[in-house]
């Protein structure tokens, strides 16, 4: 891979709304860091899904975003641009959190507003949940807050596109139907394989279930550039992703029903939600609508999993909209 320089938080602060991009050191170790907007502004701090898949796919957003507010926005921990978790190292959501609050503290912002897609979205809850005080808002893009409720979901929408685009892929099928028919604990290591290695056949390009409105390869096209930009090797990144997605699996507490963080946090909360979303249903819907205590949900009409790219003028004026409503304009 290109060598990317170091980013500090002194070059952020100088650049003027310049976007920025390095790596930045949090606590010794090395994150992918992009920011975007004049510093000083209400900052949100922008989390990927995955888990693993990269900060890659939000760079647009972001852009968009920083017309009115500072965006921070990175490859989390072990993932992609930044530095590879240590074989003897604990790393699971827990810890994930407390980095993003070292940053916020070394980038010196005071509270921020997080927005999360998918396993991004479990991080904003739990952050919410551990420092309500350094959180100006919580915004979910169709978050995961229940990893095996999502992923039988997820199984239910693959098994219905098989039968359309993959009739001949057995394995993936008879890895769907047992997340639909086990009863999983979350914390037993076969099982949870079994959901990952099911979820992983969602990433083909010809399974359409994540999308509504556009075709695969618009979404994907995204890392494909990055990726021969920086002269990176796509096993390499997958390797990565997965070392990434093994310490989470070590550490458990993905594996946790994240649910009734909602009612306990008192942040203004946004859902936004496709309607077409296989891991953000209208169960998840209907249980933020009735436990958020300062929720508002906007649903997206024409987009699945990915309503920032299906629909991002919709997308960017719910957020500024919701923002404004509750006075973190700048």
């Amino acid at each position: 891979m290109k060598k990317i320089d170091g980013l500090t938080p002194e070059i952020i602060k100088r650049s003027d709304g310049q976007p920025c991009s390095g790596l930045l050191s949090v606590e010794g170790r090395e994150l992918y860091v992009e920011t975007y907007g004049r510093y000083g502004k209400p900052a949100i701090l922008f989390l990927h899904g995955g888990p693993g898949t990269s900060c890659v796919e939000q760079q647009e957003m972001a852009v968009l975003l920083s017309e009115k507010y500072f965006v921070v926005s990175f490859d989390q921990y072990g993932v992609f641009r930044s530095g590879d978790i240590a074989d003897d190292e604990i790393f699971g959501m827990r810890e994930h959190v407390e980095q993003m609050e070292q940053m916020r503290k070394l980038l010196g912002i005071q509270a921020w507003i997080l927005l999360g897609h998918s396993y991004g979205g479990m991080l904003v809850c739990y952050y919410t949940y551990l420092h309500p005080e350094s959180v100006l808002a919580s915004l979910y893009e169709n978050p995961g807050w229940n990893f095996i409720q999502n992923a039988k979901g997820i199984a239910q929408h693959y098994i219905d596109a098989y039968y359309r685009f993959h009739p001949d892929e057995k394995e993936g099928l008879a890895a769907a139907e047992a997340i639909i028919t086990k009863d999983y604990t979350g914390r037993e290591g076969e099982s949870v394989w079994d959901i990952l290695k099911a979820q992983r056949y969602v990433k083909d390009k010809k399974v359409t279930m994540y999308m509504h409105s556009i075709e695969p390869h618009q979404y994907f096209d995204l890392f494909e550039k990055c990726h021969k930009e920086l002269e990176v090797d796509e096993d390499w990144v997958d390797a990565k992703e997965l070392r990434h997605i093994e310490k989470l699996v070590e550490a458990g507490d993905m594996f946790l029903d994240h649910r009734p963080e909602i009612e306990k946090n008192q942040a203004p909360a946004l859902l936004l939600n496709g309607k077409y979303d296989p891991v953000c249903t209208e169960r998840d819907r209907m249980y933020f609508a009735k436990h958020a205590p300062h929720g508002k949900i906007v649903l997206l009409e024409n987009s699945a999993h990915h309503p920032r790219v299906e629909q991002k003028e919709e997308y960017l004026q719910a957020i500024f909209d919701f923002l404004r409503d509750e006075g973190l304009e700048a």
